[in-house]
């Protein structure tokens, strides 16, 4: 129970710090890019957290990198507000496809856990039916 705490207290903890690091990087472009493509690093960075993460950190992570984005990126910088249409449409867009990343790792993450889960089911079962005697190979075929 512990280890599943901690698990998922290093997937929030990792979120955070991936889009700092997006920060990082995308500040770093800040003399070729100005405030041009201010989510260029962002995007790639939420689809490693909904990859590694999944639902929950994704969404940490999409939020931490909004309020990133709108302080350190978008102009005006140092300021909460979102001016122009193009940062408003950009952010918005942002937002969703944000989301939609972080519900379709979710899914992912359900599929792998159900493939898993039969996978061990059929193990399961087809080692009782292969050991359980003569007729038990033949059934296991047929």
């Amino acid at each position: 129970m512990l280890k599943e705490k901690q698990r998922q207290l290093l997937g929030y903890a990792g979120s955070v710090a991936v889009m700092l690091l997006a920060t990082g990087i995308r500040l770093s472009l800040d003399p070729i890019l100005g405030t041009g493509l201010p989510f260029i690093t962002y995007f790639p960075a939420i689809v490693i957290v909904a990859w590694f993460g999944g639902v929950g950190p994704s969404l940490v992570g999409l939020a931490t990198s909004c309020v990133l984005i709108d302080v350190f990126v978008i102009s005006p910088r140092g300021s909460l507000a979102i001016r122009g249409v193009e940062n408003q449409v950009g952010f918005g867009v942002y937002i969703l496809m944000g989301l939609l990343m972080a519900l379709l790792s979710g899914t992912m993450q359900t599929a792998r856990s159900r493939a898993g889960t039969g996978a061990i089911a059929r193990w399961s079962r087809d080692r009782a039916v292969v050991g359980s005697g003569p007729g038990g190979i033949a059934r296991w075929f047929c």
